[in-house]
């Protein structure tokens, strides 16, 4: 029989465990296993570091708890796995509607009432359990705040915690380990990454170790233990940390393979099919997650992607409140299976631009797919760098800042890379100023992760969406994407790939990615690989007022200016109205000459300065010029000069 105690304890859980729509549990700390669950344990499963002291260290307010209370909380726990894993399947199948291209309200609405009726499910269990426990010799004489902390700490726990089940049961990728797609790849973010493994699941079978530097490999076992890791003629020794974690840090041999590592300890796990070649981590919202299948000739493209010398990695989505140790996912050879159609599938812009290295380099190239849909850059960024630029650090769910930093860069560093491709930046339209303070000092965040130094960071420009404007003017996505090129060029080993030419009105997702990563690969293979070829389109120079026009110069003409299509438009010019119209250009040379009869003394030029422009100029490497300014007139005063006015 419940007890009306019982029944408010059951409220009183409900409430403070209820999160819409982000989901998960609180995951307090990687201490989430007892001993005794760690010893059975088989390569793929999960275990953590010591987690059955007396007592929560840290945690004020709980006190310790006597060997007896901590195997009654267990045991509850146990007996509720079945309702934990319904709330979990529930929340999830809720997020997975919630976070689609075209929520529909009465299918959010179904699945919030089967959550609800979930969550309550299990906090009437939690309650008449509770209330058996209290009438027992092991009573918790505690309020009700540390009781909570108890409870629910019992099934998670934390540094030094009670201990009990990892939850949900399964190993990283296997049943309970979170929601997917139909190959479980793609998923709206859950809280999680905190059940830890005797090695990360970033490393496994078909990976890819970055060539010509030192990889860091790691995982978690008993302290004191003794690691060795060992791949061709190199062998690396390591005894596990206070806090359970061991890593080493390993040459590999010559790039190319197929190695083999062994990594022996508590454990004995041998991974194969290992590569040596670049690895790079692809990074970003929606569009950098757009699958290859929703691409152009997207079929076809599948259908030819048998590639044995690209793997790639997907990680899954999750978010945490403070920085997680576990990523999920797991390494895949590049072939038409593990590629995927439809959406769900691997990303579209970094198989192309991996495919173009691959085809250039003649080395293996391993891909770390690491982005969720309709989130910013806010989300990818650390707390502390959050806090130093006045920025709040706040919230749980996937577009709230710092959750996706600490749930999927956090625990993939210090992977050995290459460098990062990142498309982002339509969730920031509204801030552009801020972005380009907001979007280095993320830069930052993750050169400090890895531990690498300035590694590359190519940047890809927005792509044209909206209705085309009839006026020439202001507008929010030119200035993102003017902050997104300011970045590009005062960052170091940065750089920039546009997309102004191949976007879509009507859909914020345009299907030509393949431009878009091979113009990604051009960016890498001119600046980090040292090639000498093309790899920007036409880029504002200087300015030159010549009688009733303006003179606009420009570099990275190769092989000359030219148009694409038939005129060449969106070009604007202003007086000292400031009052914008319009112009008519023609090119001379390398510079394009620009002019207007409702003008009569320019001062000021635009180019492609809108949402959705007619972009027409490129060069003769088919690369489209990058849009710019020559004046701070409205919008941003932090202008797109990057040249110089004469």
């Amino acid at each position: 029989m419940i007890t009306n105690h019982a029944v408010s304890f059951a409220a009183m859980i409900l409430a403070l465990t209820w999160t819409w729509p982000s989901g998960g549990q609180q995951a307090d700390g990687p201490g989430a296993r007892s001993p005794e669950a760690q010893q059975t344990q088989g390569p793929g499963a999960r275990s953590g570091p010591p987690g059955g002291g007396q007592g929560m260290p840290g945690m004020p307010g709980v006190p310790q708890l006597t060997q007896e209370q901590q195997a009654a909380i267990r045991a509850m726990n146990q007996a509720n796995a079945p309702l934990e894993q319904a709330v979990t399947e529930a929340r999830n199948a809720l997020n997975a509607t919630i976070y689609t291209e075209k929520p529909d309200a009465g299918d959010v609405k179904a699945k919030a009432e089967i959550l609800a009726a979930a969550e309550l499910a299990r906090a009437l269990a939690r309650a008449e359990a509770f209330a058996k426990l209290q009438a027992s010799p092991n009573k918790l004489n505690l309020p009700a705040p540390a009781l909570m902390t108890v409870m629910n700490m019992g099934g998670r726990g934390g540094p030094g915690g009670v201990g009990g089940p990892a939850f949900p049961p399964g190993g990283p990728g296997g049943p309970g380990s979170g929601p997917g797609g139909p190959d479980g790849s793609k998923a709206p973010p859950v809280e999680g990454g905190f059940e830890t493994s005797f090695v990360s699941p970033l490393f496994g079978d078909n990976m890819v170790l970055q060539r010509a530097k030192p990889n860091t490999i790691w995982g978690w076992a008993k302290p004191g233990e003794e690691i060795r890791v060992s791949i061709a003629d190199e062998t690396v020794k390591t005894v596990v940390k206070d806090d359970g974690r061991w890593s080493v840090a390993i040459q590999p041999p010559a790039p190319g393979g197929a190695y083999k590592i062994v990594i022996d300890g508590p454990q004995h796990v041998e991974f194969h099919e290992v590569l040596v070649g670049d690895v790079w981590l692809c990074g970003g919202q929606s569009n950098m997650e757009m699958g290859l299948g929703q691409a152009r000739n997207g079929s076809e493209e599948v259908k030819a992607a048998d590639h044995p010398r690209i793997r790639l990695f997907v990680v899954k989505p999750q978010t945490a409140r403070t920085p997680a140790a576990v990523p999920q996912g797991s390494w895949k050879i590049c072939s038409p299976q593990n590629v995927g159609e439809g959406w769900r599938g691997f990303s579209a812009v970094a198989y192309f631009f991996g495919r173009r290295l691959q085809q250039d380099l003649d080395v293996p190239i391993g891909l770390v797919e690491d982005c969720v849909g309709g989130t910013p850059a806010e989300a990818w960024t650390s707390a502390e760098t959050l806090r130093s630029l006045g920025m709040s650090d706040t919230g749980s769910r996937p577009n709230t800042p710092v959750v996706l930093y600490n749930g999927m860069i956090a625990p993939v560093a210090p992977l050995a890379i290459s460098g990062a491709i990142w498309y982002q930046g339509e969730s920031n339209t509204e801030r552009p100023t801020q972005y380009r303070k907001l979007l280095p000092a993320m830069i930052t965040d993750w050169r400090r992760a890895f531990g690498q130094g300035d590694f590359p960071f190519y940047i890809v420009s927005l792509a044209a969406h909206k209705q085309h404007k009839d006026a020439p003017g202001d507008d929010l996505w030119a200035e993102l994407r003017a902050a997104q090129d300011f970045v590009a060029n005062t960052v170091t080993s940065s750089g920039l790939a546009a997309a102004i030419d191949v976007g879509d009105a009507s859909d914020v997702h345009p299907k030509d990615k393949k431009e878009v990563g091979e113009r990604l690969a051009l960016v890498a293979l001119a600046g980090h690989y040292g090639k000498n070829i093309p790899y920007s389109g036409p880029r504002f120079a200087s300015v030159q007022k010549v009688p009733g026009a303006l003179k606009i110069s420009f570099t990275h003409t190769d092989g000359g200016l030219v148009v694409k299509g038939d005129t060449l438009e969106e070009f604007s010019v202003c007086g000292d109205d400031c009052k914008w119209h319009w112009a008519h250009a023609k090119i001379e040379g390398d510079s394009v000459v620009v002019s207007s009869s409702e003008v009569p003394n320019p001062v000021a030029a635009r180019y492609a300065w809108q949402a959705n422009p007619k972009a027409t100029l490129c060069n003769g490497a088919g690369l489209p010029a990058i849009p710019f300014r020559t004046d701070s007139v409205g919008g941003t005063n932090d202008n797109n000069n990057l040249g110089s006015q004469e």
